[in-house]
């Protein structure tokens, strides 16, 4: 990818998701759909034009104009790339994020708001990383914060902070059938849903399919007196739990 082929500059991802004047009618060739033709001069991103029909564009201008996120260094994504900042629920843009950096790695920038979504679902051998100081809230009524059905998927939490109120059904952690080979650290949970659910859950079963070699390190749960459990562990083969912190649950046994 020649970084000289690019032809827009903008000053940001916010203003190029308010920017009205970038249109198909912009461009009055066709556009090399491994060209990047649009960049932002604040996060240094680019981007790709998406054909009009598109239904898997990563984000769209107000002018309409559809864009894919281009990765940095061949493997990198950044959460703002998809316009998550900060503004209500963003699960939508959540999910365009983890279907472009499948396999790759997933940065949740801190943009010094609490991000609301529900239920990440990192998809398989990503690595979902977030910077020291997000907030992840739940949105009310929703199900779960993190959830892990895939084989190969590393969170590297820094300390982030998912939070949920106990209007959801559901785990603030959730390590489910499917999951394999799976780390988990430096993830704080406070709370979890208000239907019997915990801050880190690993567990269930399908057919003869349970968890299979699961790492928890370095992670807190409070329970905040919602959580029935901060982590409850009902079916899995090979887990370990190092450097686990856990108070707050709703009752005994607590773990």
């Amino acid at each position: 990818m020649d970084l000289e082929d690019i032809e827009v500059s903008v000053e940001s991802v916010a203003a190029l998701l308010l920017n009205n004047e970038l249109t198909y009618s912009t461009f009055d060739r066709n556009i090399d759909s491994d060209e990047v033709v649009v960049s932002t001069e604040a996060e240094g991103f680019h981007y790709t034009v998406a054909p009009e029909t598109a239904d898997d564009y990563h984000i769209i201008t107000d002018g309409g104009l559809k864009l894919y996120s281009a990765p940095i260094d061949g493997g990198v994504f950044h959460s703002s790339m998809f316009g998550i900042t900060g503004n209500g629920d963003e699960s939508a843009e959540f999910t365009r994020a983890f279907v472009a950096s499948a396999g790759k790695t997933l940065i949740v920038d801190n943009v010094g708001k609490d991000l609301e979504a529900n239920a990440l679902r990192p998809l398989a051998n990503t690595t979902l990383e977030f910077e020291p100081g997000v907030v992840l809230r739940v949105v009310e009524g929703g199900t779960r914060g993190i959830h892990i059905s895939e084989e190969g998927v590393t969170v590297i939490g820094n300390g982030a902070l998912v939070v949920m109120d106990g209007s959801q059904t559901s785990h603030g952690v959730a390590i489910l059938p499917g999951a394999k080979d799976i780390v988990v650290d430096g993830v704080q949970v406070v709370g979890a849903g208000g239907t019997g659910d915990d801050c880190f859950y690993v567990g269930g079963i399908s057919g003869d399919v349970v968890p299979q070699n699961i790492i928890i390190s370095d992670c807190v749960g409070d329970g905040a007196g919602i959580a029935r459990n901060v982590l409850s562990v009902t079916a899995v083969d090979g887990l370990l739990v190092d450097k686990f912190e856990a108070f707050g649950a709703a009752s005994a046994p607590g773990l």
